[in-house]
């Protein structure tokens, strides 16, 4: 397969490692920024493109498996050479070979044997006046190399070669590359000592610290959360903001005393430190108004949603919206502990609509304690079908609060991806245009989960995260279909 050398490394590393995907749906993107992200997608990518695990290390392998094979047959080729056979077959000049040769100069021989430099290429051993000039300098260009003594290293007598032509196609021989390699490490390094080791096998060893560090480092790497994914997160609470003011206008145009109704019992409620009540008649017409309105405008405020179908859109954040406002109960645990108007910029209440319903009945009231969930009455038990869905609620909005905390981006974000999530009685659960925002969406949470704590605990409550969407779908259920409606006061 084609890949770059990152991905090449990665797939040699990986192929004995276990991986597990960050999002759970195994559909991460995997490009040159985020290919770092999740390790699982990024090995089904390479799968993917046609790299194939039982090939790695394949060549060494094989080399291997010719070295044991060159190593069986030297004795009988070296007596055939020594012998000047004319039917020598293609024989391999070793750097043991040159070594002994050049020690056996030194006792009055001044040139190597033409029967081992010349027997290749199945020619005949001829003793010419060439062959003797060609020999004599091939000597003396192996002498200037400073040859290790691979005699007294065990498991280093045979090393690999290959052939060379010169300009005069007559005269074939074989260089050692590796003892060439050696001389271009001597020569660089200057007064560092050269391993006798042959360098294929050096990464055990560490003569040269610094060359071994470079190849064996694990480098993983990550890519810090850019700035034009902080601006995205930025961008999406703005239009959460845009949202719920258009959702307030809405409303007011449709019931204005049902507004001024709730607004004003709520704030009595809470002065007089008491259960916050509303009737079924305004909790109905408000969920109502605002479930409409975000189905019918969420595709053309939020861009994530804007590439999808309009009908797909719709129906999308209709069968979701019960979940979300599970949500903003979890919120609103989260946040009780910053003061009552902080809590409700921190909601979204941040239009100008909202600040004149804030001035009109919370006045004075900035640093009041925040509400939660117990603050309301239609959560006094009983209050739904069972007890068992009335404690999967509280347990399902006491675990998201404490893992979004106050924490405005990563509350947002959340539940974008809830919106664009479905529960199980959706017919868009398979859909693959709503899987790759979810996706996206998830991809996003991680990276700016790493931005507060180390990748792995970034994944860790990632996958939390992503596992209580089907819980928060549940919960909406509990609350639209399964809950026990208050009845209506008596004139």
């Amino acid at each position: 397969a084609v890949c770059c050398y990152p991905c090449r490394a990665f797939f040699r590393r990986g192929v004995s490692q276990p991986f597990r995907c960050v999002s759970g749906l195994g559909m991460c993107r995997v490009d040159n920024i985020t290919r770092g992200n999740c390790k699982k997608c990024r090995f089904e990518r390479c799968l993917g493109v046609g790299m194939k695990p039982e090939l790695v290390n394949n060549r060494v392998k094989r080399k291997e498996r010719e070295k044991i094979m060159l190593t069986k047959d030297y004795g009988e080729k070296e007596q055939e050479i020594l012998k000047g056979d004319d039917k020598t077959e293609e024989s391999i000049l070793t750097t043991e070979d040159i070594t002994k040769q050049m020690k056996d100069s030194k006792h009055g021989t001044n040139h190597l044997p033409n029967k081992i430099l010349c027997a290749i290429n199945n020619q005949p051993l001829q003793h010419t006046a060439q062959n003797d000039s060609f020999t004599a300098k091939v000597a003396k260009k192996i002498e200037n190399q400073d040859l290790p003594d691979y005699n007294e290293k065990e498991g280093t007598n045979r090393v690999s070669v290959i052939k060379r032509n010169l300009a005069d196609k007559n005269d074939d021989f074989q260089i050692d590359i590796e003892s060439l390699v050696d001389t271009c490490f001597t020569e660089e390094l200057g007064n560092i000592k050269p391993n006798s080791l042959p360098f294929k096998k050096r990464r055990t060893a560490h003569q040269f610290e610094f060359v071994t560090l470079a190849i064996t480092k694990n480098q993983n790497l990550n890519v810090h959360f850019t700035l034009e994914e902080e601006f995205r997160l930025h961008d999406l609470i703005v239009r959460r903001d845009h949202l719920d003011e258009e959702r307030l206008n809405y409303i007011l145009n449709k019931g204005p005393m049902i507004v001024n109704s709730i607004w004003e019992q709520t704030a009595l409620a809470i002065k007089k430190k008491e259960k916050i009540t509303a009737s079924e008649q305004h909790s109905d017409f408000s969920q109502e108004c605002s479930r409409d309105l975000a189905s019918s405008t969420y595709k053309d405020i939020f861009n994530e949603f804007r590439s999808l179908d309009s009908k797909i859109a719709q129906s999308c954040v209709y069968y979701s919206f019960p979940a979300a406002a599970c949500l903003k109960m979890a919120m609103l645990d989260a946040t009780k502990h910053i003061g009552l108007r902080n809590q409700t910029l921190f909601m979204g209440y941040s239009g100008q609509k909202y600040k004149e319903l804030w001035d009109l009945y919370f006045p004075n009231m900035e640093h009041h304690q925040g509400i939660e969930m117990e603050d309301f009455a239609m959560f006094i038990s009983p209050w739904a079908r069972t007890l068992d869905d009335e404690l999967f609620f509280r347990n399902t909005c006491t675990e998201v609060a404490q893992v979004l905390g106050s924490d405005l981006k990563l509350c947002v974000v959340y539940h974008t991806l809830l919106i664009s999530s479905q529960p199980g009685n959706s017919p868009l659960v398979q859909n693959t245009s709503l899987r790759q925002l979810q996706m996206d969406l998830s991809l996003l949470l991680y990276r700016y989960l790493t931005t507060k704590h180390e990748r792995d605990e970034a994944a860790k409550q990632a996958h939390s995260l992503i596992g209580m969407l089907d819980s928060l779908h549940r919960s909406g259920d509990i609350v639209m279909n399964r809950r026990i409606k208050m009845l209506p006061e008596e004139a």
